[in-house]
């Protein structure tokens, strides 16, 4: 099968240059009439609206100060997340350039006999930097909102024009290795941890902070609650608080992050373990992390539970 007739290239077609990617829809029937007429209505309406960004001059591009990039033995540039809007500026400048970066899959990935093919957001918080990435391992266990991370040689670029005459691009990379990796590892690597250890027991009803891991977006907090009373308990995550120096930080969430959460209501013998993102703080700083619960026996009071981290 030729590379034009997978599915992955026509979904690639669909996104930057639309007629060409609806021509294929239609004559390689990959899908029933009605999803094709449905698709076919949103990508044109697509390509008709957006508007270019404009041109960059190329004289004004090469005069440019650049980020400082490491140059590997064969003279070719190094790149990776910290510098890969180089890449996205001009992709057909960096081919050949070794890449190593991490992101999110968002496509259901294409697989042949000898290969998978990916795209993959290298900025996949903001959804962002689309790259084509092939890898000769079509049986790597990766799947769409997988993330990982990509070690490999920059191959050139897939090009279209807009109506409005401007060029859309996306680089394609050929993978060497891919990683499975975490959403923390991918997005929000951690900076510094606090390892707490520290637990709390009002009435057999334990929470235990564990550690508190800060990063340069959020700040997490790693808890367990344990009931080890004869009655069922809560703990109000929606009232976990930090209070560092003047400043109070609310719970957040992170819906792609998919961390594991604590469950509200506990039975007598059960325990739930989770993570519970913050704002980010400054980890030079002390801390105090506060949460409420309660218990079925109305006799008995539960206080907050309060934890001092000093620094």
């Amino acid at each position: 099968m030729k590379f034009y007739h997978k599915n992955w290239f026509i979904w690639l077609s669909l996104i930057f240059f639309a007629p060409l990617g609806i021509i294929l829809l239609w004559t390689q029937k990959k899908y029933k009439p009605f999803p094709r007429v449905i698709l076919s209505i949103i990508f044109l309406i697509f390509f008709i609206i957006v508007l270019p960004k404009g041109e960059v001059n190329e004289t004004d591009t090469a005069n440019r100060s650049e980020p400082n990039v490491e140059i590997t033995k064969e003279g070719k540039m190094a790149l990776d997340n910290k510098n890969i809007d180089l890449l996205f500026s001009n992709p057909k400048e960096y081919k050949g350039a070794n890449i190593e970066f991490t992101g999110r899959v968002f496509v259901k990935p294409e697989r042949d006999k000898n290969s998978v093919y990916l795209q993959v957001f290298s900025d996949p918080k903001n959804s962002e930097g689309n790259i084509a990435v092939s890898y000769n391992d079509p049986n790597l266990p990766v799947d769409t909102d997988s993330y990982v991370k990509i070690s490999g040689v920059v191959k050139g670029e897939m090009k279209g024009t807009n109506v409005f005459g401007a060029t859309l691009s996306i680089p394609m990379v050929e993978a060497q290795s891919i990683e499975i990796v975490d959403y923390i590892t991918a997005v929000s690597p951690t900076l510094e941890t606090i390892n707490v250890d520290s637990e709390i027991n009002q009435h057999g009803l334990i929470v235990a902070l564990n550690k508190i891991e800060f990063a340069e977006d959020e700040t997490r907090v790693y808890l367990k609650v344990k009931n080890n009373s004869n009655d069922s308990v809560s703990i109000w995550k929606h009232s976990a608080k930090v209070v560092q120096g003047n400043k109070q930080f609310e719970c957040e969430y992170n819906f792609l992050a998919d961390y594991p959460e604590i469950q509200n209501d506990l039975l007598p013998g059960v325990e739930s373990e989770g993570i519970i993102p913050f704002p980010p703080m400054d980890p030079e700083q002390s801390l105090r992390f506060i949460i409420e619960g309660s218990c079925d026996d109305y006799t008995l009071k539960v206080n907050p539970f309060e934890f001092e981290i000093n620094q």
